[in-house]
Formats: structure tokens, sequence, C-alpha cells
């Protein structure tokens, strides 16, 4: 099994938040991300899905310390910088990196891409202007981006090649790990292909090790090795692309995964009716017990067992497997690969 790069263990992270609950204005704190264990492997394509507000986004931004948890550890290569000073991260940086879901704010509108990229290559590789200058045109090339792109301004750019420009400043510190925040989200069909294409190249011509943070599950399920699901904070299953997408064992898994299927033309993989019949939920107050019992048919369908809204028993992150996923990890490379899923009635 190939070693980690990257492990979550425990971290929590919370938000102060103030609303109006009846006519009372009152202070609530808002879980982000909770008890979340999470590991990354040398070379992986690493899936992280769930709808928004599911913590995804938080859990990126806590591996590269540009948010702070409130409790757990975080280890890079085996050391743990959960408590590192900016000043002594800063030179591990240069392992690690993100492709932001906001292009806009990434990328500054009053620089030209050729002093952009410069920027950060002066800043990383202590090099004279000509070596520089070569480092520049490697980038472009690699992103498949005409050179003639360096002397426009973010603004003069379409979001395919923003979503390039991105991609490029990621690479220019030569990182290890990438950390893909929505990479193709608002491009049209044909260049979200061609970025797909692109990252894949990447990862695989650089021994890259990646977690891919997405909304667009057919992505997901081409790029990644294993896909973990996050709920409210929480992972609620975790296993290799195929046992996710086609055998998921949490009924939240099975719904992303219907509502999936009804935007392609061909429903084999899963035949389950999957529609959520329950009220409204409070995502900033959720209830006790399992935080998706009152969004779950399933809960519905068992008579409402006292067992999934107990305070004391909030499901736990099991070892799960079938006579399918047995037949399904022989005839594949992931024999000793984990599918883990924390429901207490799973599929």
């Amino acid at each position: 099994m190939r070693k980690p790069v990257i492990e979550l263990k425990s971290i929590n992270k919370t938000y102060n938040r103030t609303g109006l609950f009846g006519r009372k204005k009152q202070s609530f704190t808002l879980p982000a991300i909770e008890n979340l264990s999470l590991t990354l492997r040398e070379g992986e394509i690493l899936g992280l899905i769930g709808e928004s507000g599911s913590g995804k986004t938080t859990a990126g931004k806590s591996i590269l310390k540009l948010t702070d948890i409130d409790s757990g550890s975080i280890h890079l290569y085996e050391q743990d910088i959960t408590d590192l000073s900016e000043n002594k991260f800063r030179p591990m940086r240069t392992d690690i990196q993100m492709i932001f879901q906001d292009l806009d704010a990434a990328l500054n509108p009053n620089m030209k891409i050729n002093n952009i990229l410069t920027e950060i290559l002066t800043r990383h590789h202590k090099e004279n202007k000509n070596e520089i200058n070569k480092r520049l045109l490697k980038l472009i090339e690699d992103v498949h981006l005409d050179p003639k792109i360096l002397e426009r301004f973010p603004a003069e750019l379409s979001g395919g090649q923003k979503r390039r420009i991105a991609i490029a400043s990621a690479l220019a510190v030569e990182p290890k790990i990438i950390i893909a925040d929505e990479p193709t989200t608002g491009l049209d069909n044909y260049t979200q292909s061609l970025i797909m294409q692109l990252i894949l190249d990447l990862q695989k011509n650089n021994n890259l090790s990646m977690i891919l943070i997405s909304h667009d599950l057919q992505l997901v399920k081409k790029m990644c090795q294993r896909i973990a699901v996050m709920y409210l904070g929480n992972i609620i299953e975790l296993g290799t692309a195929d046992e996710v997408s086609q055998k998921p064992a949490h009924p939240y898994s099975e719904l992303l995964w219907q509502s999936h299927l009804k935007h392609t033309a061909t429903h084999t993989n899963i035949t389950r009716k999957h529609d959520i019949k329950s009220g409204l939920f409070d995502f900033e107050r959720p209830g006790e017990g399992c935080r998706f019992s009152p969004r779950c048919k399933r809960y519905l369908e068992l008579g409402k067992p006292d067992k999934c809204i107990s305070k004391d028993s909030r499901p736990d992150l099991i070892t799960f497997s079938s006579e399918d996923e047995v037949k399904m990890r022989s005839n594949e490379n992931n024999k000793n690969e984990e599918h883990i899923v924390a429901c207490h009635f799973p599929l």
C-alpha cells in the first residue's frame, strides 16, 4: 500500500454565527468540520464530494493552514504541522498547493499573466532571468496555452484559460500535492473535458498526489481511485470509486448518485428510488444521533427507529462489504482497500 502523504486525524472546526430564532437574536456555533479523519496516499487522486456546506473546502484549506482548526492534528509526510507557525510552515508550501475555486480572487486583476507567473517562479526558484523565462514558457506549454497569453490581463481570458493559468500557478513551485477545489466549475462540457484530461496527464507525469473537491460526480468517478462522501462536516462513506458510485452503502451517498443519474442517459448502476419526503432541516443546528436522519427515506421506511436519533448513538465509521463487492475486489488492484460507512442501517 502506498505511503500516506497527508493525514487528518479527528480534526474539528467551528464558526461563530448570529441569527434570529423566533423573535430573539442568538449567537450559536456552526460545526463546519467534526471529528474528520482522512488519508491521502502517494500518487493518489482522492475525491471529496458532498453538497454545498458539507465542509469540503474548509477541510482543504485546513490542510494548507489557510484556516485554523479547533482540535485534532494534521500530518504532512508524517510530520505534525498542526501547530507550526507560518514562518516554519512556509518552506513546506512548495510541496502542497491549492487550485482555488474563485479564479478572480486568485489572479491579481492588475497584473499581466506574465508578471503573475514570474513573481511566483522568482519567489520559489532562485535562478537568473533566463532560467525563469525558460520555466515560464515550459509552464505555458504544459497547460497547452499560447505564449501570447502572457501579455494579457486576467479579465481578458476565458474561463478555461483562467483555469489553466490557475493550474500553471500551482505547478510553478513543483508541488508534490495539489488540492483542486471545483477545478471545472463554470466551464462548458468541452472545456471541462480538456481541463480534466490536463489534470490527469499532469498528475501521472509528475506523480502528484491530489485531493479533488467537486460537485461533478462523473468527473470524480472518472478521475479518482477513492471517494470520500461528506455530510455536515463528517465523512459518512469512503471507498473505491466503483464501490461508492455503483454500490453506495449510505442512503445519502445513494441520494447523491441518484440525483446525478437523473441527468444521464443510463440508469443501470443504481435502480433503487430515493426521494426525500421528510420536512425541513436546520443545517446550522443539526439534531442528535445521525444528522442525516431527518432527510433519510430509509429512516422513514424502518419506522423511525430511536437508534437513529438518540444522542448516545451517533453512527461511527465501520467496515462494510457485500458479496458483490468481494467479487468486484477480486478483479481489481484494491483488495486491501476498506469500504467504510457511518450508518446504523447501511444499504
